[in-house]
């Protein structure tokens, strides 16, 4: 019995440390994987090309929302309109008093 017992504490044991060197390996890799994901952001951040792409990019997105902004204001407050209109009508109609 005693045996077994130490067979079973051994193969335990062996289990134990494949299942830590296997965690060890997959952290190992996903800590380079953010390195190098780290690395690359900082090498673009000091690349002044990108500065000036983002730059452009903004003007471009704030220039294009430039005129929509009242139009679709107006819109939303017609539709704003015409959905209280809808529903004081279902109110009236079915005798809800609030």
């Amino acid at each position: 019995m005693k045996i077994i017992k130490g067979l079973f504490w051994v193969c335990f044991a062996v289990a134990a440390l494949w299942m830590l060197s296997l965690f060890l390996k997959v952290a190992g890799v996903v800590l380079a994987v953010i390195g190098s994901m780290i690395s690359v952001v900082l090498h673009l951040i000091s690349a002044p090309w990108i500065w000036a792409l983002a730059a452009i990019g903004l003007v471009v997105f704030f220039w294009g929302r430039r005129g929509d902004r009242r139009h679709s204001w107006r819109r939303e407050m017609q539709a704003l309109e015409r959905d209280m209109e809808r529903l004081n009508h279902s109110l009236k109609s079915h005798r809800i008093r609030i």
